[in-house]
């Protein structure tokens, strides 16, 4: 590649003509700017996607300028009328010479693989968007039957019955609710993988809250036999914001697994005013119970995937 001066056309058309670019224009304007710096510390890297001869052809190029600070000899023709005769007149012309190096890898089976690996990836995320739909969609279809058997159960419970048939009645409605429950785990988890898990703020009368969400839970602490009491510390605010829902949940895990857990004694509740985060009052919500407990050692595995800490003791618990 030969520069007359310093605006000289540095495109080397020959080049760009033969491999085919996706993105051409920018390509020849790096070209461009890197013959323009003359800096041999500098390069290019660009890919092509084809030759005039293939097709499907990836080459990574590498392009590099080289020093040179030599000139050449060239000939300058001048026409000469002296004499009826042509003469030629040699002068010479200052030219720099520069010069590239271009080393071309083909990754042609290296984008293949990746190609391939992105329809993978694209179509795993399909069957993944599906398969939350259709369990958003399974469990709004669950929760009108099992919401029917609920209400059943109560209007049969307030007729007159033995004692036996009543307990059955009570057995079914507590199935019922437990699967309600489980149904609506699975529609947060189908929501929080889709990205609409939406965290609403509203102002709770923190009294009020914690005794609800604890006389729902009044027929299991009557089943299993064990006594329950709670209790909100002085100092706690009358009104909190959070998301009721949500937040009811996780007293009800907590409660439910200490039931779970505790072969008879107590459980306790405790909420106390927490320390402040961000600048906002905040509360910690406890549960005591007189079960078997966890060993100090294990208390790791509770938030490890699909564990439920040792199992020593808690064979009658399984489940």
């Amino acid at each position: 590649l030969k520069l007359k001066g310093k605006t000289a056309s540095i495109i080397g058309t020959n080049f760009f003509d033969f491999f085919a670019f996706e993105q051409r224009k920018m390509c020849e304007q790096q070209f461009q700017l890197l013959v323009e710096s003359r800096d041999p510390n500098s390069f290019l890297g660009i890919i092509s996607t084809a030759t005039k001869l293939e097709e499907g052809k990836d080459i990574e190029w590498s392009i590099k300028p080289l020093q040179t600070d030599h000139s050449i000899n060239s000939f300058d023709f001048h026409k000469m009328a002296s004499h009826s005769k042509m003469i030629l007149s040699p002068s010479l012309v200052e030219l720099e010479q520069v010069q590239f190096l271009c080393l071309g890898k083909d990754i042609t089976e290296k984008s293949q693989g990746e190609q391939m690996v992105m329809e993978a990836r694209k179509n795993a995320e399909q069957l993944a968007s599906m398969k939350e739909t259709f369990v958003a969609n399974i469990s709004h279809e669950l929760r009108t039957p099992l919401n029917c058997i609920v209400g059943v159960s109560d209007l049969m419970q307030t007729t007159e019955m033995s004692e036996t048939l009543h307990g059955m009645i009570g057995m079914t409605k507590t199935a019922a609710n437990s699967l309600i429950a489980l149904i609506s785990d699975l529609l947060d988890l189908a929501k929080l993988n889709q990205g609409q898990m939406v965290i609403a703020r509203t102002p709770l009368l923190l009294d009020d809250f914690i005794e609800n969400s604890a006389l729902s839970l009044s027929h299991m602490f009557r089943e299993s036999g064990l006594e329950f009491g709670y209790r909100i510390q002085d100092n706690c605010p009358m009104i909190i914001e959070n998301d009721e829902n949500r937040l009811r949940q996780v007293i009800h895990n907590l409660l439910t697994n200490a039931i779970k857990y505790t072969l008879k004694g107590q459980i306790l509740m405790r909420v106390e005013r927490a320390e402040p985060k961000e600048g906002m009052d905040c509360i910690r919500v406890s549960v005591q119970d007189s079960g078997i407990g966890i060993k100090e050692g294990d208390l790791c595995t509770l938030i490890a995937k699909f564990s439920k800490g040792p199992q020593e003791g808690q064979l009658s618990k399984e489940g």
